[in-house]
């Protein structure tokens, strides 16, 4: 299995689902959940707002996406070597920044996708990450449902952690892995 050592953003419309996601991933000995905040999209924005100043730099759109990148990454890559942790994990609301938008600042990411039944606008919202994620390659998109994540959070967290390559293995428990 290919591993990855990208970031993982847990993604999804509905704020307890992907959380409570997110909280039960950080408790594998691998993966740090970083503190949430709006930073990463106050960032996003600022680049979008800001385009025509920082176009006068001669530097493209992508160009500035991927410098945010790199030092959201490098914060949230410090923090999880803080918590003694290789990689981090967050949960990020898609009615903030989509799929492609988390692509394009963090080609390496791995996303899943918490898929909950469609309210409102939330269905165009879901089908646009669908869309998105259909051109990822293989390896970096999983949906889970929101049932998924309410019935049985830690076999959920499993699946999951099966798809990121996280599969540390309890000793003498082959099928077990492990989170603490």
């Amino acid at each position: 299995m290919l591993r990855h050592d990208g970031p993982v953003f847990v993604i999804g419309n509905l704020d307890w689902a992907g959380d409570r996601l997110a909280d039960r991933l950080g408790s594998h000995p691998g993966l740090c959940r970083v503190p949430r905040s709006r930073l990463l999209l106050d960032l996003a924005v600022a680049i979008d707002r800001n385009q025509p100043a920082l176009a006068r730099y001669g530097m493209s759109e992508q160009y500035w996406l991927k410098a945010v990148a790199g030092f959201f990454d490098g914060l949230q890559r410090d923090h999880a070597v803080r918590d003694r942790k290789t990689r981090w994990a967050t949960y990020v609301s898609s009615s903030g920044l989509s799929i492609e938008q988390l692509d394009r600042m963090f080609p390496t990411a791995q996303f899943v996708h918490v898929i909950t039944r469609p309210r409102g606008g939330a269905g165009r919202v879901i089908s646009a990450n669908r869309r998105a994620a259909s051109r990822l390659l293989p390896g970096r998109y999983l949906e889970i449902t929101e049932d998924e994540v309410a019935g049985a959070i830690d076999v959920c967290a499993l699946r999951v952690l099966r798809f990121l390559g996280e599969e540390d293995l309890v000793a003498g428990e082959p099928d077990a892995l492990v989170l603490h």
